[in-house]
């Protein structure tokens, strides 16, 4: 993630301790103990990774995997990003409604593996999807961007299995979401602006970037007449998050 701030204020980042359900409308980092209730962040990979509760919008660098018992809840409006692999062995992902799962690396699943859509979207946006013993329900979306993906179970969600082509129609703002949009060299996961007293943090972070030199900030008094405000270098050519 990059900042600027405008007139040059430092803010300070806190390290809290753990919990399982993500702070309330917090942007953060999964790995982050400030993103959490509690203090200290859930683990990403264990033997039962249970009860996560995603209430804001939480990034994942890397991968996550459980090989038993996975339980994780995507709650109404929320997000959870993740740039590696998913791997589940038994388990439990909900997504309630206007909540998004988005997985850019690959989905592997065995034994019993339930989503729930309960009007919430997932997006498998990797190259490869394997998922066996997999039971869908609900009116939410299961988006599957693998061509030839081997998935085996009950497709029970009134939506089915649905494709890249599916979520561009279907939601076009999501799709250039994930996709990076056809405009920009860059694929954001999010900008944020923050006002502080009078002071304003301006906070973005890049899923890639393609011969990106720099992002440029501009200001503007009147909203139509703009002028620079700063420049953050960017990363040139990046797979990875910045």
């Amino acid at each position: 993630m990059r900042s600027f701030l405008l007139f040059l204020i430092m803010l300070s980042t806190s390290i809290a301790s753990f919990a399982q359900t993500s702070l309330a409308e917090t942007r953060g980092y999964w790995a982050d103990g400030s993103s959490w209730n509690g203090g200290v962040a859930p683990p990403s990979s264990a033997v039962n990774l249970q009860n996560i509760s995603i209430d804001g919008y939480i990034i994942r660098e890397g991968s996550i995997s459980s090989t038993s018992n996975f339980g994780l809840t995507v709650n109404s409006g929320d997000t959870l990003v993740i740039s590696g692999d998913l791997s589940i062995q038994n388990g439990n992902l909900t997504v309630n409604s206007g909540g998004v799962l988005l997985l850019f690396g690959n989905a592997t699943g065995t034994g019993n593996f339930n989503i729930s859509l309960n009007g919430g979207d997932v997006v498998l946006a990797g190259d490869n999807t394997a998922i066996n013993g997999v039971t869908t329900n609900g009116n939410g979306h299961l988006y599957v961007f693998d061509t030839t993906p081997s998935i085996s179970g009950n497709i029970n969600g009134s939506n089915g299995l649905e494709d890249e082509s599916d979520l561009a129609a279907g939601n076009p703002a999501l799709y250039d979401f994930v996709t990076g949009g056809k405009a920009l060299p860059v694929q954001f996961m999010y900008v944020s602006v923050v006002t502080k007293d009078r002071t304003i943090e301006i906070s973005w972070a890049t899923a890639s970037e393609t011969d990106n030199a720099f992002f440029e900030i501009q200001k503007s008094r009147d909203g139509s007449t703009f002028t620079p405000a700063g420049r953050v270098p960017g990363a040139g050519n990046s797979a990875g998050i910045q």
